[in-house]
Order: structure tokens, then sequence, then C-alpha cells
């Protein structure tokens, strides 16, 4: 199918649902919709059409979005934050030691045209990245959408296929969704944090630091579910979370409630520095990334292992009127009623 500049995209659909997905620009999901619903996936605007969206100096060398391809050498598309999308990744993101998983040194997996190596139906279909020249690493992506519904499940496998080191790697989803939504995370099951106010703050100010302690006036903690709002936003604010439930959800302004099921693991260690589960990122009011983090693998040569993200999409009312919210109670009993998971 041709979509968004590329001829090569592949598409999966039942009469419920359509996805489509590009092997360039590491491998990412361009449209995932319900029949005739708008698109949940955030993508930009060809060059043209965004100038002035971004704080000045932010796509400085960059190349337009639509039908972007990267080359070897290339460092990046010169945007913001990469390519737009339903993007997955590998982390931690920041590391000391170990491969170091940043974006500038594993161009190949988050950049890089991936090859289609398995098509079972108009439902599923399997994607491999090339080995990382600097790392090692291989990446396996299948995704599947439900015969008999909108679920889409997506399984990231992690493979130490070319260093004679272990990799100690995690799973990263980075799904970029439209902005001006709202998102949602559940409270731990007993409703523990070890974080004061439930979450922590990233500051990218230099010297970057982590707030454990932040006063975030778009952020509540209603009935057992943590609401993050996007009026305001400062320019770039990425939210962590410990909580141990295994979802996360966005409510977009058109009415529809993206939810991203995965399984976590408590009594095992998660990379990121202060031990998150999951994080949501926000850039003003343009864009929101929704990030499941999967728990810390040590894979020796030719090891590998998988995290499952199961997606699914349903109609939700946007709070309309102002100072309207929305019910907690109503958001759990919406996530509670989607058939399980195949985690």
């Amino acid at each position: 199918m041709s979509y968004f500049g590329y001829d090569d995209c592949i598409e999966l659909l039942n009469e419920h649902a359509r996805v489509l997905i590009t092997p360039h620009g590491g491998c990412r999901v361009l449209l995932y919709q319900l029949t005739d619903g708008p698109n949940a996936i955030h993508l930009d605007e060809p060059r043209a059409e965004r100038d002035g969206l971004w704080e000045s100096g932010d796509d400085a060398g960059g190349e337009d979005a639509a039908g972007w391809k990267w080359t070897a050498g290339q460092a990046s598309t010169g945007d913001p934050f990469g390519p737009t999308g339903g993007r997955f990744d590998v982390g931690p993101e920041f590391q000391a030691s170990g491969p170091d998983m940043r974006q500038g040194n594993h161009c190949a997996l988050f950049f890089g045209s991936w090859s289609q190596t398995l098509a079972c139906s108009s439902l599923k279909v399997e994607l491999t990245s090339p080995i990382c020249t600097s790392t090692g690493l291989q990446l396996v992506r299948v995704f599947e959408l439900e015969a008999a519904g909108a679920d889409l499940t997506i399984t990231q496998t992690m493979r130490n296929a070319g260093s004679a080191a272990s990799l100690r790697v995690n799973h990263w989803g980075r799904t970029f969704v439209p902005g001006g939504g709202i998102a949602f995370v559940p409270l731990p099951a007993d409703n523990y944090s070890r974080f004061p106010n439930k979450y922590v703050l990233y500051d990218f100010t230099p010297p970057a630091t982590i707030l454990f302690q932040p006063d975030d006036p778009n952020i509540a903690v209603r009935d057992g579910l943590i609401e993050i709002g996007s009026h305001n936003r400062q320019a770039h604010e990425k939210i962590g979370f410990d909580s141990d439930v295994g979802w996360l959800g966005y409510l977009s302004k058109e009415g529809q409630l993206l939810v991203k099921r995965f399984a976590v693991h408590s009594e095992r260690p998660y990379g990121e520095m202060a031990g998150l589960t999951c994080c949501v990122f926000y850039y003003r009011d343009r864009l929101v990334e929704l990030e499941p983090i999967g728990p810390l693998e040590t894979l020796a040569p030719n090891q590998e292992a998988s995290f499952v993200e199961h997606w699914s999409l349903l109609p939700f009312p946007f709070p309309q009127g102002e100072g309207e919210t929305v019910d907690p109670e109503a958001v759990k009993s919406a996530v509670e009623g989607l058939a399980p998971p195949r985690l």
C-alpha cells in the first residue's frame, strides 16, 4: 500500500480495523484506526506545513517527515524526536556501561529499513532489522491484528546476534499519538508507589535531573488512576511511573481511547535510572509518547528475549465543557471490559 510517502507499506485489515506499517525509519506503525475512524497515531506534517510548530532550531537540517529513509552514516532525521509514528526501541535510555542504546549508537535499529521475513495472512506480518554493527543487537517484530476485533498485538524480540559479550537491554515502546489528549496510568495494585507523588518528572534543563517530588498542575491522582493532561505544558516533559498493573491509556480529542497492555515483572530489575515500568512524554500540545518499558534482559551470544504490547482502540467521550473531567471509574471499566490480552 502507498501511504505517507512510502510505496511499500504493509496493510493488516479486517472489518473492524486497519493497520499500516512501514519497514522504513525503524519499522513503524503509520496508521491504526477503527473502520472509518481517525488515525490514533501521530505523524508529522511535511516541513513546509509545520514551520513555527517547533522551538527555534529544533528542526535545523532535517528531512521532510513523509517518505523519509535513513542512509548509513546519517545520525538521525534531524527532527527533534526522530521519525514519527508508532515506534519501538530498546533501552536502557541512559546506561553508564554496556551497549549505549541512545539513538546515535543504534541507528540501523531505530532509523534503518527492515526486511519482511514472514507474512502469514492479511492479519499478521513479521519484520527483521539489520544487525546493529555497534552493539550486535538484532530485533524482530511481529504485528498481528485480531480477526474478530480491533486489537493489535506487537511482539518485539531482542537478539544478541553479533556480540561476543553479553548485552543488557530492555524493550522500550515509543508510540507517538496526537497531542492535546489525556493519558491515564493506574496506580500500583496496592496503591503503594516508591514515589511520594506517585510519579517522577524528567527535567531536561541542563544539567538534566529527575525530580522525585514534582508539582505538576496537569497531573491528578483520582480513584486509583493517574490522569495526565497537556494544558500549558513546557517544551519537553517526561513523566515516569512504577505502576505494576500493566496498562496505560490515552484519550484523544477525537474521542478515542487507545489502551496499551503489557506484562510487568515486579520481581525483576528494570533498567531505567528510576526503575520505571512505563513513561508518558509530552511535547507541548503537539504530541504525546506512550512508553511501556520491559524488564532488563541479559542476553548471552545468540540468546534472545521477547516483550509483548497489546493495543486496543475504542470510542470514549472526551470532556467538552470547561471544567468537565473524565470519570476514572469509567476509564477503568472500559479497560477491564476489553478482551484478555495475549501477553
